[in-house]
C-alpha cells in the first residue's frame, strides 16, 4: 500500500512546467494530501450547473497565457464556454476558456480546455477522484516531457498528448488548462459505436510509440525504476486510500450484478452467470493479476484506453488521419498488453476485435519495433511473445469491458444526474437507478445486446470462462 504518501504535501511548484537538463531525471515528490483537495462543487452538467466556474481563475488564465504565448501577450478578456453533456466525463468536469488579447499592437483570440476537479461524483469515489487528479497533471508535467525528448532525440514526432500549459493543486482551485484539441478539427468518436479498423489503426500505433519510448528512457536510466523516479505511476484503482479495494469492488461488483442479471433475462449464458457470481466477491484479483509487472513487459501505459480517452482528426473524405491520446489519469507501469485489451474490449464490436485481433497485435508489434531500431535497440520480445502476453491478459481488458459496457452505448439522458446530492444514502438509489436503466437499455437499444453478448462469447471462446 502507498497511502503514507497520500499524507504528504505536494511541494511541487504548480505553476511552472518542469524542465529536464541533458539525461538527468529527477526524482518527481509526487506525495500530496487528499484532503487538500476533497473539498468543493464542480460538475460537467453544464446546462443545469455552473458552480464549477468559481475554480476558473483570472490569476490562473492570466499564467495559462503567458504559459503558451509569452510575457509579450496582454490579457483584455475571457469568457468561460461550456460544452460536455453527460457521459463525457466522469470523475472531472471539462470545461473550456475563450480569451482576447493584445500581441503586438494586434488583436487576438484563443481557446483553452479546462479541466477541473469535480466532487459531484459519490463521497467514496472522491479521494479516488482527487488522486487520479493530481496524477494526471504530474504525468502531463514530467512524465510526457521525458518521453518526448527520447523520441524527439530520434528524429521522431512527440507523442500525441494535448499540450498543458497551466495547472493549479491550491485547494477549492485544483485545475489545469490544455490545449484546446478542438481548434485543430479533433473531436471525439461516438462511443456508441465500436471503432473501425481505421480508428484501431491510429491508436494502436500510438500506445505502440508511447510503450517503446518507455522502453527507451527506462534503459537509458538502468539505476532505477520509472515507477519510483515517477512514484504517482504506483497510484491506482486498488490502493489509493484505505477504503479503495472496498470500492473498487463496490464498482465493479455493481457492473457484474447488472451484467448476471441481464444475461439471465437473455438466457442461455448459465456459464458466463456462473464465473459473474464467483468473481464479483473480489473482481480486485483479476485487477491485481492483471497488473503484475514483468519484463520484459513493464512498460509506461495509458491505463485508461478506451473510446472516450481520445480523439480523432478527420480529413475531408471523412477518413481518421490523426489521434490525441488524453485522460491519462490512470496512467501506470504495467504489461502493454493491459492497455491493448482494455482497448479491444471496451471500444471495439466483437466481430472486429475476433476477425482482426491478430492484424492488429502486429501492426503494435511493427510500430514498436519501429521505434526500437530508430534507436538502435534490440526488441526485447518477438510477436508471437506479444501474442502470448495478450492472450494472458485477455481476462484484465474483459473485466474492464464488464464494468464499461453499460455505459458505451448510453445516451446522455440515460446517465444519472450528477447534479443531485450523492451522499451514501442517494448512492444506493443511482446504482438502482443505474440497472434500472441497464435492464431499459437491454431492451429499448439495439446496440446494448450485441456488445454485451460478444463480450461473452470471446471469453468462453478464449477459455477465460469455461
Amino acid at each position: 500500500m502507498i497511502t503514507t504518501h497520500l499524507r504528504k504535501l505536494n511541494r511541487c511548484d504548480t505553476r511552472l512546467k518542469p524542465k529536464i537538463a541533458g539525461d538527468q531525471l529527477s526524482k518527481v515528490d509526487s506525495t500530496y494530501s487528499l484532503q487538500q483537495i476533497k473539498e468543493g462543487v464542480s460538475t460537467d452538467e453544464t446546462s443545469k450547473d455552473t458552480s464549477h466556474h468559481s475554480r476558473i481563475l483570472d490569476d490562473h488564465v492570466r499564467a495559462t497565457l503567458k504559459a503558451d504565448i509569452g510575457i509579450e501577450a496582454e490579457l483584455t478578456s475571457w469568457t468561460i464556454e461550456d460544452f460536455t453533456q453527460r457521459g463525457d466525463n466522469f470523475m472531472t468536469c471539462v470545461s473550456s476558456v475563450k480569451i482576447s488579447y493584445i500581441l503586438q499592437g494586434g488583436n487576438e483570440t484563443k481557446s483553452y480546455i479546462v479541466k477541473v476537479y469535480s466532487d459531484k461524483i459519490p463521497e467514496n469515489l472522491q479521494p479516488l477522484a482527487g488522486a487520479l487528479f493530481i496524477k494526471e497533471s504530474k504525468f502531463y508535467s514530467f512524465v510526457a516531457p521525458a518521453l518526448n525528448k527520447e523520441l524527439e532525440a530520434l528524429g521522431q514526432e512527440s507523442l500525441r498528448f494535448p499540450k498543458l500549459h497551466f495547472h493549479s493543486l491550491e485547494n477549492r482551485h485544483e485545475v489545469m488548462y490544455m490545449e484546446d484539441l478542438r481548434v485543430r478539427g479533433f473531436k471525439m468518436f461516438d462511443r456508441k459505436k465500436g471503432m473501425d479498423i481505421a480508428h484501431v489503426h491510429l491508436v494502436i500505433k500510438e500506445l505502440a510509440r508511447l510503450h517503446a519510448a518507455s522502453m527507451i528512457l527506462q534503459q537509458k536510466h538502468m539505476s532505477e525504476d520509472l515507477a519510483e523516479k515517477f512514484e504517482f505511476l504506483k497510484i491506482d484503482w486498488d490502493n489509493y486510500s484505505e477504503k479503495a479495494e472496498e470500492n473498487f469492488t463496490m464498482c465493479f461488483a455493481h457492473a457484474m450484478k447488472n451484467c448476471e442479471e441481464m444475461l439471465n433475462k437473455i438466457g442461455g449464458y448459465e456459464t458466463s452467470e456462473k464465473w459473474l457470481r464467483k468473481h464479483k466477491a473480489s473482481p480486485v484479483d483479476i485487477f491485481r493479476k492483471g497488473v503484475i509487472r514483468k519484463e520484459p513487459f513493464d512498460l509506461i501505459c495509458h491505463g485508461d484506453c478506451w473510446n472516450n480517452n481520445m480523439l480523432f482528426r478527420y480529413n475531408d473524405e471523412g477518413i481518421p488521419v490523426e489521434v490525441m491520446l488524453v485522460d491519462l489519469q490512470l496512467s501506470k507501469k504495467a504489461s502493454p498488453a493491459t492497455d491493448l485489451t482494455y482497448l479491444m474490449y471496451t471500444s471495439l464490436t466483437g466481430d472486429v476485435r475476433t476477425t482482426y485481433v491478430e492484424s492488429f497485435l502486429s501492426m503494435y508489434y511493427d510500430t514498436f519495433t519501429m521505434i526500437m531500431q530508430a534507436a538502435a535497440k534490440p526488441v526485447p520480445f518477438t510477436l508471437q511473445h506479444l501474442q502470448q502476453e495478450y492472450n494472458s491478459k485477455r481476462e484484465y481488458g474483459c473485466l474492464f469491458g464488464v464494468l464499461l459496457v453499460h455505459v458505451i452505448v448510453r445516451s446522455p439522458e440515460d446517465f444519472p444526474d450528477r447534479n443531485s446530492d450523492l451522499g451514501e444514502e442517494n448512492w444506493e438509489k443511482i446504482k438502482e437507478k443505474w440497472r434500472q436503466n441497464s435492464l431499459n437499455i437491454l431492451e429499448k437499444n439495439p446496440l446494448f445486446k450485441p456488445r454485451l453478448l460478444a463480450l461473452f462469447d470471446d471469453m468462453v471462446a478464449n477459455g477465460i470462462i469455461a
